[in-house]
């Protein structure tokens, strides 16, 4: 009876191992499926950025920058084509070529010399980095036996922020593989996949490679053919590609986000597998890893027949024993039954207690060393779950408040933007920065024109305002966290904790913990400091160093824009001023000058006016500055357009049009027509008394140059005053001239 008791729990020990190992398992599977995602979704990030820092490369962009008829055998070709040779030389393995597309889509520069001349406008890589002007990674294509191949590429622009075209670069499908093979672990019982969620394509297996490039879905031969046509699955016929479909593989594909586990029949292992996916960030691809059940449960089917083993010899050699030594041998037995319950029960600290150096006492300590086996083995798998789910948890956690501060940065950076009046855009910048980015006090230090002080020019806070009215200007340099920063340049923090301990003592912002000051630099000259407080101590670290600084560089830049575009401004009010004033004194001039002053044309023919026609309705347009048009009404009978003829704003005079007819409405267009005449003949007065001045600066000059000319010919005191006195006189008819010296002080 003791024996079966025995085997019944050595059975309950066997069933409790088989669950513990296989929770282990789908642990390990899940990190080993995590890992294949973080190599996956690293590569490709790592990708994208080394593309978008490859497409600001001087050459390239001085490439495209030359006009495309002068680009074929200048040195800039060469440098182009260099430096995607040393970009292709990176990783020539994987990579079949760099190329560089122009702003149409044309392949104009590849390391693949037979690739120039392709059009690649229709392709998604291009198409999708003209629309968003931001670096793209496309999915996996297949043509005729080519392996499959995807493509990274990203927008080349000229420092103006111009497109002037695409660099692209091809990757070989085969470095999936390789990414796949380097994140597996190093044992035969897992298998790692890269599976397409759209076509269910292995893009990358560890296990056999049969299966490679194979899809999961039993795909009609119609949608197969579709989807070869659009380069979304290799070539071949169905029964190569469909080998190794499998509907509860596309089953547990499509339900993976509510049951991330499956169990499945493995090709691979010929048995069954405990399979588990995770989605990447970056492709519309799921990481996925299994492991053979049967392997998983080996290490506990040999526990097991050693168990028994011991268990069988032990009762077998109890049974002998039992007629002697039935009542010594009853309460070890009972005693190690009961630890055998609770350690089923799952009191895995349950141990058995060894009265003696006999069977009995080897069976209990083989008992307690099983036990502290299990123990160790279920301690140790804690530990490495919880150490790799704390680190997972702390990095993604610090992608996220990186990704949602640089977002909230790019998003203050677009309201800033758009404001070029900087007496509203600094008072906005405070208040963004403080709301959206929840920091205590927000405050703006531009340098005045000495560069001797530091003036606070806008800040968010009650206490920021009663700085902003006594006028806080610190000196540049003479302590301070702002004063320092405004004279080096470099970001500076300030905690009221840690080894450096900072003591705030400003009465007006009294709940300041921590402190951080920025420089606001444009084009190499700093125009003064952004300074953020907060009201948590050591809320800032060096990591808010760089994305703080990306947001001061968009400030700083915003607050150049405003300034240049006020200066634009000022200075085009001066030139419009200065324009409408020479306009006004060349045609007060003008009217001095000329005894006609109008002109009025009837049926029976025209004529010059000589003196001022000064009407109620001319004054009444002049006064406004727009059309008059007055239309036969009531006893009326006449009608007439009065239109001022303006130039740049300023009015020279007036066009009156009267109806030769009584009671003759006006139309809608004949008021524009009026309008548009009105409008050139502006222009054309204004032309010909800009070139009849012209014509009489050109005979004064003459005039002057003649005069001078004869006076210039004689060398003779009393013949060059003669001279002098004789053009003088023909210069200007009808006047007396005469030359007097100044002799001893008088005339």
């Amino acid at each position: 009876l003791a024996t079966e008791g025995l085997l019944e729990e050595v059975a309950v020990g066997e069933v409790l191992l088989a669950g513990v190992l296989q929770e282990t398992g789908e642990i390990l599977g899940e990190a080993d499926e995590a890992q294949a995602q973080q190599q996956f979704d690293g590569f490709f990030a790592a990708h994208l950025n080394q593309i978008g820092t490859d497409a600001k490369q001087t050459a390239l962009v001085d490439y495209l920058s030359l006009p495309a008829a002068e680009r074929r055998g200048s040195l800039e070709d060469n440098k182009a084509k260099q430096t995607l040779l040393t970009f292709q030389a990176g990783n020539p393995e994987f990579v079949n070529s760099y190329a560089i597309l122009d702003i149409h889509g044309l392949n104009i520069l590849s390391t693949a010399d037979a690739e120039v001349g392709r059009d690649e406008s229709k392709e998604p890589y291009f198409q999708k980095v003209a629309e968003s002007g931001l670096p793209y990674v496309s999915n996996v294509e297949f043509s005729d036996n080519d392996g499959g191949r995807f493509y990274f590429s990203a927008p080349i622009k000229n420092k103006n922020g111009n497109a002037l075209g695409v660099l692209r670069v091809e990757y070989q499908a085969a470095i999936l593989q390789f990414l796949a093979e380097a994140a597996a672990p190093q044992d035969s019982n897992t298998v790692i996949a890269i599976v397409d969620r759209q076509t269910y394509l292995r893009l990358a297996y560890t296990g056999n490679r049969d299966y490679l490039f194979k899809t999961y879905k039993a795909f009609t031969e119609l949608e197969l053919a579709a989807l070869q046509a659009e380069g979304r699955i290799p070539k071949g016929s169905a029964p190569e590609l469909l080998l190794g479909a499998d509907a509860a593989v596309e089953r547990g594909i499509d339900q993976i986000e509510q049951q991330p586990f499956m169990e499945v029949f493995s090709e691979t292992f010929r048995s069954d597998a405990l399979g588990t996916g995770k989605y990447l960030t970056t492709q519309p691809w799921i990481a996925m890893s299994s492991e053979s059940i049967a392997s998983n449960l080996e290490a506990v089917r040999v526990e097991t027949r050693n168990t028994v083993f011991i268990s069988i010899a032990l009762a077998a050699l109890a049974i002998l024993l039992a007629y002697g030594a039935a009542q010594v041998l009853a309460a070890p037995l009972v005693s190690l039954t009961n630890v055998a319950e609770r350690i089923s029960a799952g009191d895995i600290n349950a141990r058995a207690a060894v009265a003696a150096e006999d069977e009995i006492g080897a069976l209990s300590n083989s008992f307690n060393r099983m036990t502290d086996e299990l123990n160790r083995t279920l301690s140790t798998l804690e530990e490495r779950v919880a150490e790799r789910t704390t680190d997972l948890e702390m990095a993604r956690l610090q992608s996220e408040n990186r990704a949602n501060e640089l977002t909230v940065i790019g998003e203050i950076s677009k309201v800033i933007s758009s404001e070029q009046n900087i007496e509203v855009l600094l008072p906005l910048i405070t208040r963004l920065v403080s709301d959206r980015l929840n920091f205590y006090h927000t405050g703006i230090f531009l340098l005045d024109e000495s560069r001797q002080f530091a003036v606070l020019q806008a800040a968010n806070t009650e206490g920021g305002n009663r700085m902003l009215e006594r006028g806080y200007r610190p000196a540049v340099g003479e302590g301070g966290i702002v004063a320092d920063v405004a004279k080096l340049g470099t970001p500076r923090i300030a905690l009221d904790v840690g080894q450096d301990v900072y003591h705030f003592d400003n009465p007006d912002l009294p709940d300041t913990r921590s402190e951080i000051a920025l420089p606001l630099t444009a084009r190499g000259e700093i125009l003064g400091v952004l300074d953020v407080h907060s009201n948590m101590p050591g809320a800032f670290t060096e990591n808010d160093i760089n994305t703080l600084g990306i947001l001061a560089d968009q400030i700083a830049i915003a607050i150049e824009n405003a300034r240049l575009f006020q200066q634009t401004q000022q200075a085009l009010k001066e030139f419009q001023s200065l324009y409408q004033q020479n306009i006004q004194e060349g045609w007060a001039a003008f009217s001095r000058d000329e005894t006609a002053i109008g002109y009025q044309q009837s049926l029976s023919g025209g004529k010059r006016l000589l003196h001022a026609v000064d009407t109620t309705e001319i004054r009444d347009a002049i006064t406004r500055g727009t059309t008059l048009v007055v239309q036969p009404e009531g006893e009326r009978q006449d009608s007439y357009i009065v239109v001022p003829l303006k130039l740049r704003g300023q009015i020279i005079g007036t066009v009156k049009v009267q109806a030769a007819m009584k009671k003759r409405p006006w139309t809608r267009d004949e008021i524009n027509l009026a309008a548009a005449v009105s409008e050139r003949l502006s222009l054309a007065l204004e032309n010909a008394r800009l070139i009849q001045e012209s014509q009489k600066q050109v005979i004064k000059e003459q005039t002057i140059s003649e005069v001078t000319s004869k006076i210039g010919a004689s060398i003779d005191i009393d013949n060059v005053l003669q001279t002098a006195v004789e053009e003088l006189g023909r210069a200007m008819p009808g006047s007396e001239v005469s030359i007097r010296f100044d002799t001893n002080g008088k005339k």
